[in-house]
C-alpha cells in the first residue's frame, strides 16, 4: 500500500461518521490486503467501531481477522466491550488472551477492571502480583471502584 493511500485512509478513518463509511474503509483495507497483516489498521477500525457504537459482531469480525493481534488491538477490543457494557465479553477476551500468552499491560487492566464490575476485586491481586499497582492510573481505577463500591 502506498504511503499516500495509507495517510489518506488514516485521515478518513479518523473522520468516519457513519457505519457505511466504516464499511467502505474496511473494504479498502481488505482489497489492499492490509488488515490481517497490520495490527494498526485493526486497532483503528475497532476504535471507529467504539466511537460509532457499531454492532458487536462487526467489531469482533475485525478483531478476528487479525492473524496475530498484539496488545494494542486487544486493548482496543477491551475498550469497545467496556463502552458497549459487555463485561462478560471483556472478561472472556482477557481469559483467551492470557491463555495465549498475551499478557495485559498498564493500559489493559483499567479497562478490564472497569468492565469486570463487582468482579474487579479479583483483578486487584493479579494487578499487585504483576507489579501494575505501581502505575498511578491502574491504582486510581482500583481505588475508585472500591470507593464507589462497584466491587
Amino acid at each position: 500500500m502506498s504511503r499516500e493511500l495509507t495517510v489518506s485512509l488514516a485521515a478518513i478513518a479518523s473522520q468516519a461518521l457513519t457505519f457505511p463509511q466504516l464499511n467502505q474503509i474496511h473494504a479498502q483495507l481488505i482489497v489492499f490486503n492490509s488488515l490481517h497483516r497490520q495490527s494498526y489498521w485493526a486497532s483503528r477500525l475497532i476504535s471507529c467501531c467504539t466511537r460509532l457504537r457499531a454492532p458487536p459482531y462487526y467489531a469482533r469480525h475485525v478483531f478476528d481477522s487479525v492473524t496475530f493481534p498484539n496488545v494494542f488491538v486487544v486493548n482496543s477490543m477491551f475498550r469497545y466491550f467496556s463502552q458497549m457494557d459487555m463485561a462478560n465479553e471483556a472478561l472472556r477476551l482477557y481469559e483467551q488472551r492470557s491463555r495465549c500468552g498475551i499478557m495485559p499491560d498498564a493500559f489493559s487492566f483499567p479497562v478490564v477492571i472497569k468492565s469486570a464490575g463487582k468482579f474487579g476485586v479479583l483483578f486487584q491481586a493479579l494487578v499487585e502480583k504483576l507489579g501494575f499497582f505501581k502505575d498511578p492510573y491502574v491504582r486510581n481505577v482500583i481505588n475508585f471502584g472500591l470507593i464507589r463500591r462497584k466491587f
